[in-house]
């Protein structure tokens, strides 16, 4: 045993004992003081601390130098090891350096650095000790890219994770098999020890440190996502300063000089980071590994939210969760339950050993007399019960302050954390709790989580503390409580008594509500685009459908009128003709009504009044309503005036209105029918009507509202699909239909409905500027008489329709030249044998279309007019606006004799 400075004073206060004493006892204590002395100065022994020379030890890190090791560098810079006695050589690790188990294990140093791989070194039999943690929480992190969509532990199955052998793999495992992801559908491959494969997307994710890691990723330009251990449940500490037993038992006060000098190192560093990294950067191997003052500032802070000195004292080990820690490992079957942590972790305050002070006092005191033994034991048992008093004290301060640290902890969690008795009565809870029900502190004591998450009087069938009761087991479940709106992930674990049996109930819940809001936006939109794939694929099939029926309507339609003009009035197949006429122009309907489905009908826009045109609808079908429907028209203080096609306007209103009649299955009820503006914004529309042409801003709206039977949510979202109808078969057509109408005009239709609460339809056309509202028009202009005759080129690929163009023109007094593609046509034209008037060419044509077919003619004739026709809408082609190449008219198929000589009267005008 040496002689300190705390022994010497031990051994005067002895002798200075209280007046009360005699002064034999003074002489007897003085004597054994004398031969004490000079035992221990005789043992060669000298006072720790004191003299010149210094005792030489060595620190192994566990990687290169950087900021993660900041308190050590301090501790020597500044002196403190030199002040504790010690001369510190500070070891770099990493290859090609020994680990720092290696080194400390095998005596090349008497200290290292390790995170919790300690406590497996510790469990397989291995003599370390920890003398304090610096990381209050594991830095490992699984890293991924944020654009790889991993944001859970599920995010993982059938992916590839780059691995580190070692206590971080156990991290990571644990989070896997907690949340039930098997372990065999992820793949897992050696870390190359470098953030190149993630990059390159060779992997999906790797193992990191977050102090390290996201910082390079983020400079290579890649925005990392990372998954901590801690949000699942599993908060391992991370780097801690270790010895060996045999360090401890044979330098006892070298241990704990080198302990205060490192937590003071820390200290130090944390409070002064500029110049520690100013230091760092001095160090050769630090510029041999580009490493940056911006990089250690990163690692700095992260180290900082890891440490949390604001929080808990430097060096502080909590018992508990190296148990917690154990008993992971143990449910992981790494190792057996019945291990055991005695001596694994270093007491800074250990009691005093006087072995070898009683065994001299033992050899003194036989040669003294019965009395000054009887003396002595007296004095020894005073100053031991003294000693006790002292040492009582002080744990019990000790205590005082660690459940001071506890109670700061706990309430610096952010989750909801209850702990509750085997009845679930809450017996405490953090302050995130209380400010969660918005009580007062100490309020929750007493109730029942559930009666403050749902507000009744049995648990959530679900609950995991019920589990847990049954098999003591940690469980959790994700939890929906729909009176506070939000979405909870509920984890229960128990605290046992000694026996055994469980003594309480820690119950933590994580608002994940933005988190399954952020899921139900993505399955939302996933949703939209399929349902938007599926309105292209109607729109593209029911375009070729209604190209090719118009074409062969043309040939129907247009002979039948040709046979009309030229059969005398008295014959009876005029009459056919006429009859068949008029089921060609019905059958007509079917593409028009495809086109009206694509929006693609022509538009004759005109300035009207919604509100009009609404009431006039309504006075329409008044006649076929049942007396015992009220028909109600609310007018607006002032007609409501927009840009529309009046009749196409008036289907869709009228499909609307037959839809509210038909959901109140003649019986009694109301239909009111009124208007108004508002701004409204393109994201509440329906999907379909979520196009680029539509935007933000005032509508005017027709609200037409019925007291019927409603329509459930799940059919809600198929209103708008072709034959989609609760009616009878032949319906459903009228709100497909009423969707093409609306996108024409950048309109939209709302609806609202609940079964047995009556439905709300809102029609929603563009609002117009009083600029827009003024109507010009040239109706009962003088038009000059137009002389249809001369030249004319007709170009179509098909026979039955080239031949019915040609007698329809002929008919009309022109004089036909026929081509059968595009490129035949512009020869034609720029032969310049033939004086042509106009050229009506067909869009669709093999080898060269009309488009292409009527640019060219433009370049070398730009005043011949043409006009170009097809069974597609114009909509569908794009068509310059620049003069040079713009057509002079559209005729859209089938057409009308009729419309072809109007056409070319106002082409020819």
């Amino acid at each position: 045993m040496k002689l300190t400075i705390q022994n010497l004073q031990y051994f005067c206060s002895l002798f200075f004992l209280p007046k009360r004493k005699t002064d034999f006892f003074r002489l007897v204590v003085f004597f054994i003081l004398t031969v004490g002395v000079w035992l221990s100065l005789g043992s060669g022994q000298t006072f720790a601390g004191t003299g010149n020379s210094l005792e030489k030890v060595s620190l192994q890190l566990k990687w290169y130098h950087q900021f993660q090791f900041a308190g050590y560098y301090a501790a020597k810079a500044q002196g403190f090891y030199q002040e504790e006695g010690l001369d510190v050589t500070i070891v770099e690790g990493g290859p090609p350096n020994p680990s720092p188990l290696e080194s400390v294990l095998s005596g090349q140093a008497q200290y290292g650095v390790l995170d919790g791989e300690l406590l497996n070194v510790r469990l397989r039999g291995e003599p370390v000790v920890l003398l304090a943690v610096i990381f209050q929480h594991s830095p490992n992190v699984l890293m991924s890219r944020k654009d790889s969509g991993i944001t859970k532990p599920s995010d993982f199955i059938g992916r590839t994770i780059m691995f580190t052998k070692g206590h971080s793999e156990i991290e990571f495992k644990s989070i896997f098999i907690y949340e039930g992801v098997p372990l065999d559908k992820i793949k897992f491959v050696p870390h190359t020890g470098s953030i190149d494969p993630i990059i390159d997307r060779r992997v999906d994710a790797d193992t990191a440190y977050l102090t390290n890691e996201p910082y390079m990723m983020l400079k290579r330009g890649v925005e990392p996502a990372l998954l901590k251990p801690i949000d699942y449940g599993i908060d391992f500490y991370g780097d801690s300063l270790f010895t060996t037993e045999n360090e401890i038992r044979l330098h006892p006060e070298r241990v704990g000089a080198f302990r205060r000098a490192s937590i003071k190192g820390w200290e130090y560093a944390l409070n002064n980071i500029d110049e520690m990294i100013d230091l760092i950067m001095t160090f050769p191997s630090v510029k041999e590994h580009n490493v940056t003052a911006a990089q250690l500032q990163f690692e700095a802070e992260k180290m900082k939210e890891l440490i949390q000195p604001q929080l808990i004292e430097i060096g502080h080990v909590n018992p508990l969760r190296w148990k917690h820690m154990a008993d992971t490992l143990v449910h992981l079957k790494l190792f057996k339950p019945d291990y055991s942590l005695d001596g694994f972790i270093y007491d800074p305050n250990p009691k005093p050993d006087y072995k070898r002070l009683l065994l001299a006092i033992g050899i003194i005191t036989s040669i003294l007399l019965f009395v000054g033994i009887c003396a002595i034991v007296l004095l020894l048992f005073n100053r031991r019960l003294a000693r006790e008093v002292v040492e009582r004290k002080q744990s019990e301060a000790q205590l005082v302050k660690a459940k001071k640290e506890w109670e700061y902890t706990f309430d610096a969690i952010a989750d909801i954390i209850t702990i509750q008795d085997k009845d679930m009565h809450i017996v405490r809870a953090n302050k995130a709790a209380h400010d969660f029900f918005q009580v007062q502190y100490g309020e929750l004591n007493g109730k029942r989580c559930y009666e403050l998450f749902t507000g009744g009087s049995e648990p959530c069938s679900e609950c995991p503390q019920l589990a847990t009761l049954q098999d003591i087991g940690k469980h959790s479940i994700i939890i929906q409580h729909e009176n506070l709106g939000k979405f909870f992930q509920v984890s229960s674990s128990a605290v046992l008594a000694d026996n055994g049996d469980i003594q309480y109930l820690v119950h933590v819940a994580k608002d994940i509500t933005e988190q399954k809001k952020q899921e139900q936006l993505a399955q939302q939109i996933s949703r939209q685009q399929e349902q938007l794939k599926r309105f292209e694929s109607l729109r593209t099939m029911a375009g070729a459908i209604a190209h090719r029926f118009n074409n062969a309507m043309m040939a129907v339609q247009g002979n039948l009128e040709l046979m009309l003009i030229t059969l005398p009035d008295n014959l009876k197949e005029k009459k056919l003709a006429s009859d068949a006429l008029r089921a060609a122009k019905g059958a007509s309907l079917v593409g028009s009504m495809m086109l009206s489905y694509l929006g693609q009908r022509p538009l004759h826009l005109q300035v009207s009044s919604l509100s009009e045109l609404a009431g006039e609808c309504a006075t329409e079908l008044k006649n076929q309503m049942e007396p015992s429907i009220s028909l109600k028209v609310i007018s607006p203080p002032a007609p409501l005036i927009c840009s529309m096609d009046k009749e196409q306007i008036r289907e869709v209103l009228t499909n609307i209105l037959i839809n509210a009649i038909e959901s109140l299955n003649d019986e009694a009820g109301e239909i009111e029918i009124s208007f108004g503006t508002d701004h409204f914004e393109v994201a509440s529309f329906p999907v379909v009507f979520q196009d680029n042409d539509t935007k933000n801003g005032m509508y005017i709206f027709c609200q037409i509202r019925d007291t019927g039977q409603g329509i459930p949510a799940e059919n809600l979202q198929r209103l708008f699909e072709p034959f989609f109808t609760t009616k009878f078969v032949g319906r459903g057509l009228g709100l497909a239909l009423s969707v093409g109408v609306m996108r024409l005009h950048h309109g939209a239709i709302l609806v609202e409905s609940k079964p047995g609460a009556g439905t709300t339809v809102r029609i929603l056309l563009p609002g117009m500027e009083h600029s827009e509202k003024e109507i010009t028009s040239s109706a009962g202009s003088k038009k000059d008489v137009v002389k249809l005759s001369g030249d004319l080129l007709f170009a179509d690929d098909d026979d039955l329709v080239r031949d019915l163009g040609k007698r329809m023109l002929e008919t009309l007094g022109f004089t036909i030249h026929t081509a059968v593609n595009g490129l035949e046509a512009v020869e034609m034209v720029q032969r310049q044998d033939i004086n042509f008037r106009a050229v009506v060419l067909d869009i669709s044509m093999p080898v060269m279309d009309g488009m292409e077919a009527m640019r060219e003619i433009k370049k070398s004739n730009p005043d011949l007019p043409i006009l170009l026709s097809s069974g597609y809408s114009e909509k569908d082609f794009p068509i310059e606006k620049d003069l040079a190449t713009k057509p002079d008219g559209f005729l859209q198929k089938p057409f009308l004799f009729s419309d072809l000589q109007q056409s070319l009267e106002k082409l020819l005008s």
